[in-house]
This record gives structure tokens, C-alpha cells and sequence, in this order.
């Protein structure tokens, strides 16, 4: 574990560890600050990626869990800072959804291993909450990449003018088939092939919509089963409630700093040889935490 100027990392890198800060400033326009270092958005993301790498390449030579997994996570909040980058040229604008969609499933493994399957402790549950929450704010922001998807758009105005041009009656053409595996029938609506094809395109990016609200809900109960409310109020008071339509980079400035606090948490437990509960511990948070 490293800290330095307000920073801490369970990666190290010493002093060769890239200055990272690019896009999470922004001016009084909303527009981003691209740090002097840099002179394309395209080296800018780059240093994301191979700082990403860096930390994968820690974690799959760690054995300690919770170091493993906070270095995972740190590495993948790095890809998200890629396809925060990749946005702001229009050259990579196209590949930044499929960072974020691949990035999204690096959370999912995350998530999927065996520890967090297990009976969970308290530490263990803020840093799934934390994973949870990354793979909601993600689910919304593919949501919204794809509704504005040429696509996409032109099916919303094409199931508009069809119901404009042709209103049909909630009974029409419907038919009556018992063909259900409990017996009774069902009830059928005839729609024309076309309309059928423009109203899936729509649905498709919804569900990244329901994933979103489902992630976030399930990680608020998780944050009320195991008690760990007063670690997240002191996140929130940090840098304001964390909510799924949330910005990319302050989702990222958020868990980062959730990683701090549980990589203190977890020293701590292993200096005086017990879990320290989390409801009696404060973490002392720092206003310059760095990217």
C-alpha cells in the first residue's frame, strides 16, 4: 500500500505512478480541463489503460483477498476513466461504449467470486455494495449511450408516427389461444412486423434501465443487512449521495475513496487481530484525493 499527496493506492508505483487527473476537473462551462501533460485525448486514455494493466497484473500475483480484490477494482475503475476519456474525441466516441460494456462485465466477475458467495462481514459487504453500485451507474449510462443511438432514436419516432397515423382500440385483433402451460388462454395482439422490430430496438436499451434501478436497490439493502450505514454517510457527506444517474467520474471519485477507507479498515483489523466493526470506526477522509 502506498499514500502519498492525499492519495492512497493498494498498488504502489512509487513515484512513477502517471498523474491521472484529466477529465475529472471540469471548467464553468462543464467542460473538461485536459491536464498540460497531454496532448490528445488518445495518449490521455492510453495512460488509463496501462495503468489498469499495471494493477491487474498486481492483483493476479496477490494472495491476500481483500488486497486482490481492491486491486481489481482499482484497476477497473481505471477502464471507466478510459471510456470517460474515449468520449471526449470523437474519433474513439463509438469505442467508448463497448469499453464501458466490457468493463461492466469485469464488475460482474468481481461480484461472481467465491468470497462474496460466502456468509459476508462487514468489510467484505462494503466492498460489494461498492462493485454493485459501479455495475448500476454503468447500466444507466449504456441505457443512455444507446437511446441516442441513430437507431434507436429513429424507431422511438417511428412507433410514434405509427400510433399518430393509426390508433387502433385496446380489443383489436386480438385472438384467443389455449396454448399456455397452465391451461387457460391467451390473449394475442397481431402488430405489423416493422412495428415489432422498432419497439425491440427500444426495449433492448430499457433493460440496461431495470439493471440499473435493480443493481442500486439490491446494494441498498445489502448496505441495511450488514449495518454498514455510517461508512456510507461518511461518503456521502464527502462528495454527496451517490445515486445510479450519477456522473461517471463522480462515481469514480466516490468508490475510490471507498477503497481507501476499506484498505484502512482492513490494516487496522490486521494490527489489532479482529474485524474492527464498521458502525464504531471513522475513517478521517482527505478533500485532495487524487486520480
Amino acid at each position: 500500500m502506498e499514500e502519498g499527496n492525499g492519495y492512497i493506492s493498494v498498488g504502489g508505483g512509487g513515484d512513477k505512478r502517471p498523474d491521472l487527473t484529466l477529465s475529472l476537473q471540469t471548467s464553468s462551462t462543464g467542460q473538461p480541463l485536459l491536464k498540460d501533460y497531454c496532448n490528445s485525448v488518445d495518449k490521455e486514455w492510453m495512460l488509463y489503460v496501462n495503468e489498469s494493466k499495471r494493477l491487474k497484473e498486481l492483483a493476479d500475483e496477490e494472495t491476500e483477498m481483500i488486497t486482490q480484490v481492491l486491486l481489481y477494482l482499482e484497476s477497473t475503475l481505471y477502464l471507466v476513466l478510459t471510456g470517460v476519456s474515449m468520449e471526449q474525441d470523437p474519433i474513439t466516441f463509438s469505442k467508448a461504449r463497448t469499453m464501458y460494456t466490457e468493463t461492466w462485465t469485469v464488475f460482474r466477475d468481481i461480484v461472481s467470486r467465491r468470497e462474496f458467495k460466502e456468509e459476508l462481514k462487514p468489510l467484505h459487504a462494503m466492498i460489494l455494495v461498492l462493485v454493485i453500485r459501479c455495475q448500476s451507474t454503468l447500466s444507466f449510462k449504456l441505457y443512455n449511450m444507446k437511446m441516442k443511438m441513430p437507431e434507436v432514436m429513429n424507431s422511438i419516432q417511428s412507433v410514434y408516427q405509427h400510433f399518430v397515423c393509426y390508433p387502433v382500440p385496446p380489443t383489436a385483433f386480438i385472438s384467443v389461444v389455449p396454448c399456455s402451460s397452465s391451461g387457460r388462454p391467451v390473449e394475442m395482439t397481431s402488430i405489423p412486423v416493422s412495428l415489432y422490430s422498432h419497439m425491440y430496438k427500444i426495449i433492448q436499451p430499457n433493460r440496461d434501465l431495470c439493471a440499473a434501478r435493480d443493481f442500486w436497490a439490491r446494494a441498498d439493502r445489502l448496505v441495511e443487512q450488514y449495518g454498514i450505514q455510517d461508512i456510507f454517510k461518511q461518503l456521502d457527506n464527502q462528495f454527496g449521495p451517490l445515486m445510479y444517474q450519477s456522473s461517471l467520474v463522480d462515481l469514480v471519485r466516490y468508490v475510490q475513496e471507498g477503497l481507501r477507507m476499506v484498505s484502512t479498515l482492513s490494516i487496522n483489523s490486521t494490527n489489532t487481530g479482529s474485524e474492527v466493526p464498521l458502525e464504531e470506526s471513522r475513517v478521517e477522509l482527505n478533500h485532495s484525493t487524487q486520480f
